[in-house]
C-alpha cells in the first residue's frame, strides 16, 4: 500500500484536470525531497521518470481515482512482483489480495494502470529493502504520538472509535476510505515537524464522507463527490467541537479548496445532523 502512495506522489496534477481529478491527486514536492534523501535511487526513479506520462493520463476523473485501488491489489510485494509480467486482465482471484480492487481496475483504460504497475514492479524491491529500515520506524515513532490522541478524540465520535484504520507514511495530508478500511497519511515527513493531530483530522474526514454517502443514499439522492464531500465537511465540523482536533480541523478547512463542490446551502440542516449524530453514535 505504502508502494503506491509512494508512486502517486511524484504524479502532478495534470494541466486541464477537473476538480475530482485534482482532489484525487497526492503529489507532493516535500514527500519527494524525502523519498530522495532518504530511499535508494532504485526505489525513487522509476517512480519520477513515468510521473509526467501518468499526469496526463489521471485527467481522467475515473482514472485518477481508481488507479488508487493498486493500494489494495496486493498485500506484499512477493505478490506484486509475481503479477507483474502479466496484465492486469490477465489476473484471477488467486493472483491478487483484493478481488474488489482487481475488478475495478480491469474496467479502466489498461494504459495508466499498466504504466503504474510497471513503474511499481521496478521501485518495488528497493523500495522494500528500505521499508523496516526508514519506514517502517518512521511509522512507529508517529503511531506513539498518534494513539492517545486518536483515543482521546474517540471518546467523544464513536466512528473514529470503531473505525478499521491504517497509518500509511507515504500517503500525505490525505485520507482514503476503501470499504470499510480507512487509510491516513502522516502528513509529514522528516526533516518537517510531525503534527500527530493532522492524520486524526483525516481520519474525521474519510469517515464523514462514508456516513454522508450513506445518508444521501438513504434517501435515494445520488452521492456524487461534490454532494457527499460537502456534506461530510459540514457535518463534521460540527462534530469536531470541543474534542482535541478541533483547531487542526479548522486551520485544514480554513486552508481546503473546494472548487467543485456543491454549495454549502444546498445542504439541507436535518441532513448535516443525520451524519453528525451517526459520527457521535447518537440516534438522530
Amino acid at each position: 500500500m505504502d508502494l503506491v502512495f509512494h508512486l502517486l506522489a511524484f504524479v502532478p496534477v495534470g494541466a486541464g484536470a477537473p476538480p475530482l481529478a485534482r482532489a484525487a491527486s497526492i503529489h507532493s514536492e516535500s514527500y519527494q525531497a524525502f523519498a530522495r534523501s532518504a530511499l535508494p535511487a532504485g526505489a525513487v526513479e522509476p517512480c519520477a521518470r513515468d510521473a509526467s506520462i501518468l499526469a496526463a493520463l489521471f485527467r481522467r476523473e475515473d482514472v485518477a481515482t481508481g488507479i488508487q485501488l493498486l493500494a489494495l491489489l496486493h498485500d506484499d510485494v512477493d505478490e506484486l512482483l509475481a503479477a507483474a509480467l502479466r496484465g492486469v486482465g490477465e489476473l484471477g482471484p488467486g493472483d491478487v489480495s483484493s478481488t474488489w480492487a482487481l475488478s475495478a481496475l480491469q474496467r479502466l483504460p489498461p494504459e495508466p494502470v499498466e504504466i503504474a504497475r510497471i513503474a511499481l514492479a521496478l521501485a518495488a524491491p528497493e523500495f522494500a529493502s528500505a521499508y523496516s529500515t526508514v519506514i517502517e520506524p518512521l511509522a512507529e515513532a508517529m503511531l506513539a504520538e498518534i494513539r492517545p490522541r486518536l483515543e482521546d478524540v474517540g471518546r467523544s465520535v464513536a466512528a473514529v472509535a470503531s473505525a478499521d484504520l491504517r497509518l500509511s507514511t507515504t500517503l500525505g495530508r490525505h485520507g482514503r476510505g476503501f470499504g470499510p478500511l480507512v487509510v491516513v497519511g502522516a502528513g509529514a515527513w522528516p526533516p518537517s515537524r510531525i503534527d500527530p493531530w493532522a492524520p486524526i483530522v483525516m481520519v474525521v474526514h474519510e469517515l464523514a464522507v462514508q456516513e454522508a454517502s450513506r445518508a444521501l443514499e438513504r434517501r435515494g439522492v445520488a452521492a456524487s463527490w461534490a454532494r457527499s464531500e460537502r456534506l461530510a465537511l459540514l457535518a463534521a465540523e460540527r462534530v469536531v467541537g470541543g474534542t482535541g482536533v478541533a483547531d487542526a480541523y479548522a486551520a485544514w478547512l480554513a486552508a481546503l479548496g473546494t472548487d467543485g463542490l456543491v454549495a454549502a446551502d444546498a445542504i439541507a440542516g436535518d441532513l448535516i445532523t443525520e451524519v453528525a449524530d451517526a459520527l457521535r453514535g447518537s440516534p438522530s
